[in-house]
């Protein structure tokens, strides 16, 4: 399918909107069907067009209410009836047989996904997930696509009612739902900058402010850092691992303003990217062989906490019986919504041979310039380094093996989104 066959020449119709909204989450490439979306912008605007998608998780299954499949032995037990439209749906839904001619059924839709969360995320993103990469749920890619472009609008681009939908990903908390309960209740209306409320947001303004509590994207032991640069990063102690990055707002702390409060909170900014999931550094037996899967734990790992230097900057300490380890990352300093530039000082208490240093994984792509883009959503430069492009378990990534001196080696990584 392709995004001219979404167009119709009357720009986007709420039927057609509907009509392709499921096809187009799993046909088209990623989410390049939003950029029709984009492209009748104008129309939607003098439309006053919205988008409604009810999920219903724990619903009825579409054998029972739209596909009935008669005869089949994969049908339903009841009977179809005829509708105001060209479809016949479940008997137990005479009113909406009524109203058909004004509705469109997609039964083409369908994943490989047998676990219902990788199903759901997939449904609410059109990506299977993917550990280097947090998607936007569509409802914050219209918000992005559209949501701005509604002058007047007086209420959020994007709301959730009933329950908890999925995140803004990548695009920030500023795409993130509005979430209202079914009693009407706001559970997360986030308040405009600079006001009271509900809202316990930290900002580093003059030095770096550490947040160390229920972080969503990490284990229970994260560890985020908010730098008056405005590029902040979040840090697993159990995974020794730089997991995210993000521009802008830092973090709101009201969820665990008493004890250690409900759930995970996510970052307030924006340009929110993941990049490690496990442990960067390894022993492998051969150049060729499989990055470790255990967890790092059982790999030896230790985390020993973190020591903070003159200007309140963390560096992440941790050991193996073959290794100690310090992981300084820091925004480059004098500039704003700027890149990282990560130091790791390494020294040998064993043998070194087969250490290596993994970089990135994914979808990796030399550049001119001598980086690499990742994912297409960042840039990772290695400078003073030999960074080897290997394939490895149908993905990429990109190594480096430690130069020593004695005991001693240092590496140096340049990230830029």
């Amino acid at each position: 399918m392709s995004l001219s066959s979404l167009a119709t020449s009357a720009g986007m119709s709420r039927r057609h909107l509907l009509k392709h909204l499921a096809a187009g989450a799993t046909l088209i490439p990623g989410l390049q069907f939003l950029q029709n979306i984009e492209a009748n912008a104008a129309a939607l605007k003098k439309n006053n067009k919205s988008c409604i998608l009810l999920w219903m998780s724990g619903g009825p299954p579409t054998i029972d209410i739209w596909d009935l499949k008669p005869g089949s032995k994969n049908g339903g037990e009841f009977k179809p009836v005829s509708t105001a439209g060209d479809l016949q749906i479940s008997e137990h839904m005479p009113e909406t047989a009524k109203i058909m001619n004004h509705l469109s059924v997609v039964r083409s839709m369908s994943t490989r996904e047998a676990d219902h969360g990788r199903g759901r995320y997939y449904m609410h993103t059109a990506y299977v997930p993917n550990p280097t990469v947090i998607h936007p749920t569509f409802g914050s890619v219209v918000s992005y696509e559209l949501g701005t472009k509604r002058e007047g609008l007086e209420i959020p681009s994007f709301i959730s009612i009933g329950g908890p939908s999925m995140g803004p990903g990548f695009l920030g908390m500023m795409h993130a739902p509005f979430t209202v309960g079914n009693n009407g209740e706001i559970r997360n209306a986030a308040l405009p900058e600079g006001l009271g409320g509900s809202v316990i947001e930290l900002r580093p303004d003059e030095r770096p402010v550490i947040y160390r509590n229920f972080i969503e994207g990490l284990s229970p032991r994260g560890i985020a850092v908010g730098y008056p640069e405005k590029a902040n990063i979040a840090w697993d102690a159990n995974r020794f691992s730089l997991t995210l990055l993000w521009h802008g707002r830092f973090i709101d702390a009201a969820k665990h303003w008493e004890g250690r409060g409900p759930g995970f909170q996510g970052p307030l900014g924006d340009h929110l990217i993941r990049l490690e999931e496990t442990v960067p550094l390894a022993f492998l037996e051969a150049a060729d062989a499989n990055w470790p899967a255990t967890p790092p734990k059982e790999q030896g790992w230790q985390f020993k906490g973190y020591r903070l230097d003159r200007e309140g900057r963390p560096h992440f300490l941790a050991q193996h019986p073959r290794l100690r380890v310090e992981d300084f990352p820091e925004p480059f300093k004098g500039q704003t919504d700027t890149g990282v530039r990560r130091q790791l000082q390494l020294e040998a208490t064993g043998p070194t041979e087969g250490l290596w240093f993994r970089a990135a994984v994914g979808q990796i792509e030399p550049q001119p310039d001598g980086s690499f883009l990742v994912n297409g959503l960042y840039r990772v430069k290695l400078p003073g380094s030999e960074p080897v492009l290997r394939e490895s378990q149908g993905k990429r990534e990109l190594l480096v093996q430690p130069r020593f001196t004695g005991n001693k080696a240092r590496l140096v990584q340049e990230i830029d989104w």
